[in-house]
């Protein structure tokens, strides 16, 4: 996942490099007397802080290459659009970061502090995120559920008795024929319920039934009286059915 050494380390510490070659005592970027240059110099130490120093472990990553180009979609999360959010990075908590989640290549994106070139950061230092309200937590971490795939994101759909997560994905279908740009991406859904111990996948409303077995009655009644469709909206239903699931439980 890391670049390479040298930019790794010019991506980290670009930030401190910039503001030392800036007050050089040699340089000639300023004259002594001068109160416009000593205001230039305040302003550039108040842009520092403002915008790099208290989030200057954020930009530990990579450079972010992004490769979909003259393809139908986007390969992000949500939107192709940078959303705002929140990441818990290298065991430090940073709020109002904008940011991707890139869903091809499983790597949260943001932009470097210039804001000029994207980054990824590193996978292994990432314990969990929120975007546009939705987190996601690392499977590599021990969250006290066997997930399937450890080296994966999950997005927390509903977390209280039992916890709804989903795995999300997408993939790049390239076009068939020479003569047509039909390429495209294509997203791929997977979903589990972890209730009184056990870790269920569900695709269908059967399944999810059977993860509820001691609820199965009461939770079809719920179903048919709210007119809860799990063909039109998966997603919604299995959160609403686990939901009611776990109110009969109390």
């Amino acid at each position: 996942m890391k670049f390479n050494g040298a930019c790794s380390k010019y991506i980290t510490f670009i930030a401190f490099l910039f503001f030392f070659c800036l007050f050089k005592t040699d340089a000639q970027l300023f004259s002594k007397d001068s109160i416009t240059d000593i205001q230039t110099k305040d302003s550039v130490v108040a842009l520092f802080n403002s915008t790099v120093k208290g989030n200057i472990g954020l930009y530990n990553g990579s450079e972010y290459l992004y490769g979909g180009h003259n393809v139908k979609g986007f390969p992000y999360f949500k939107s192709d659009d940078i959303l705002n959010g929140s990441v818990l990075y290298d065991g430090n908590l940073y709020n109002d970061v904008s940011m991707r989640f890139d869903l091809t290549t499983n790597e949260l994106i943001i932009p470097d502090y210039t804001r000029n070139f994207p980054i990824k950061l590193l996978t292994s230092k990432l314990d969990y995120f929120v975007i546009d309200s939705s987190r996601f937590i690392n499977a590599a971490n021990n969250y006290g559920i066997p997930l399937p795939q450890t080296t994966d994101f999950y997005q927390v759909l509903y977390n209280n008795k039992s916890t709804v997560l989903a795995r999300k994905e997408k993939q790049l279908i390239l076009s068939s024929k020479l003569d047509e740009n039909d390429s495209h991406y294509m997203e791929f859904n997977w979903y589990y319920i972890y209730v009184n111990g056990k870790l269920y996948e569900v695709d269908k409303e059967k399944s999810v039934l059977n993860a509820f077995e001691e609820k199965k009655t009461d939770l079809k009644k719920f179903i048919k009286a709210n007119g809860i469709s799990f063909k039109k909206d998966f997603e919604n239903a299995v959160v609403r059915t686990t939901v009611y699931y776990d109110q009969l439980k109390n």
